[in-house]
């Protein structure tokens, strides 16, 4: 894992694989993806062949999950740098010696903070200049049986589409529940590839949208 990262996801949905290994193998597999996100390598050549083809979705799932983390990393830094500039001027007159993390050294005068964030119900800060990570929508929608083709969806929408069609799972998954109808939701890979979230109605609701339904609002 990356250097001051000290968590990582597990997906729901790799209950229907771990439940057809052998509980001793299932645990090996456990412990196998621990020794993997804390860098110790392990050697999956002298491993049971079962554990081995169960590891090697998750650890490139693993991977791209490191990849996004590092992306959103990076820029939250640049975006850091960027404020400093406009506080401090380029050279960052009058701030002694900014640190590669965007701290300082040494002590700087009270510096006001007018930047605003957004907090949702799940504590996610949401940038309006940043996407919302894959991550999150999947979390968000919670059913997703095929995750290769919902990533690939989610990677078509430019930033503005990811940030709105975010906002209308929220609303499409609670007409499902009001509705009792959530063993009705499609997989999340469906709902992204017809493009469920420009329908101009809720599927259980016969409430249209107009200009002032910001939540049901079509994407353009």
């Amino acid at each position: 894992m990356a250097e001051n990262k000290k968590s990582f996801i597990l997906y729901a949905d790799l209950l229907h694989t771990v439940r057809k290994l052998p509980k001793s193998k299932a645990g090996e597999l456990f412990l196998t993806i621990l020794e993997y996100v804390n860098d110790e390598n392990p050697n999956t050549d002298k491993m049971d062949l079962l554990v081995q083809v169960a590891f090697e979705p998750i650890k490139r799932q693993l991977k791209r999950d490191l990849k996004d983390w590092e992306e959103i990393r990076q820029k939250r830094s640049d975006a850091g740098k960027l404020g400093m500039e406009k506080r401090w001027g380029k050279d960052n007159k009058g701030i002694t010696n900014i640190t590669k993390d965007n701290g300082v050294k040494s002590d700087i005068t009270k510096i006001t903070v007018n930047d605003t964030v957004t907090v949702n119900d799940n504590d996610t800060v949401n940038n309006i200049n940043n996407g919302v990570p894959f991550n999150i929508a999947l979390d968000e929608y919670e059913y997703c049986q095929n995750l290769v083709d919902a990533k690939k969806e989610w990677d078509y929408l430019d930033t503005t589409e990811q940030n709105k069609v975010f906002e209308h799972i929220k609303s499409y998954i609670k007409n499902h529940e009001e509705n009792d109808k959530r063993r009705y939701l499609p997989d999340f890979s469906k709902y992204l590839k017809e493009q469920r979230y420009k329908a101009k109605q809720l599927p259980y609701k016969s409430k249209k949208l107009t200009a002032g339904d910001s939540q049901y609002k079509e994407l353009k």
